[in-house]
């Protein structure tokens, strides 16, 4: 017997934005403009070794202008303690934090987010926009290539993670973290 393979949603690269299709967990699509994502990051979790399917993101102590002294700070996201800001606008759908996330953006400015569909996943009431969201796609080196050359794709910096924390009080509430499957 064959068991057919459900999918969370789709993630769809137009010319003109990502499109996030979810619609078990919301009502209409997340259109992300090209132009609103200020980075990208691919993890596959490989360089996380034995703890690769609780920890995903590194942080590392650099600037996007270059000083720094690079050390690894811990991981934007985890089942665990993590460096996400309490309060961002970043939350799950299934199936993050189930299956770890392995492809992340961040937004600039925040995105409209569509009304999540009834209780599935972890969304908070009023959320309306976000600045993060978390992805869980079938396959991180097809994604990867997809989105190369359109975004900056890279980890995560101090530059970053403080823009995370400055949003994190938003008018949007706390806001979304999806899961898609690439195509």
């Amino acid at each position: 017997m064959h068991k057919r393979r459900t999918s969370s949603g789709t993630l769809l690269v137009t010319e003109d934005a990502l499109v996030v299709e979810a619609r078990a967990e919301l009502k209409g699509r997340l259109e992300i403009p090209w132009e609103s994502i200020r980075k990208a990051v691919v993890d596959d979790g490989a360089r996380w070794g034995y703890v690769s399917e609780v920890c995903r993101f590194p942080v590392y102590a650099n600037r996007s202008d270059g000083p720094g002294y690079g050390a690894l700070i811990g991981p934007l996201w985890s089942n665990a303690a993590s460096l996400m800001p309490p309060g961002c606008p970043v939350a799950s759908l299934d199936p993050v934090p189930a299956r770890p996330p392995n492809v992340a953006l961040i937004l600039e400015p925040a995105t409209p987010a569509p009304t999540p569909r009834g209780q599935n996943g972890h969304w908070s009431a009023g959320a309306n926009s976000i600045v993060g969201l978390l992805l869980r796609v079938d396959d991180p080196n097809a994604a990867r290539a997809a989105l190369d050359g359109r975004l900056a794709i890279g980890d995560v910096d101090q530059d970053d993670l403080e823009y995370l924390i400055r949003n994190r009080d938003a008018d949007s509430g706390n806001g979304v973290s999806a899961s898609a499957a690439a195509s």
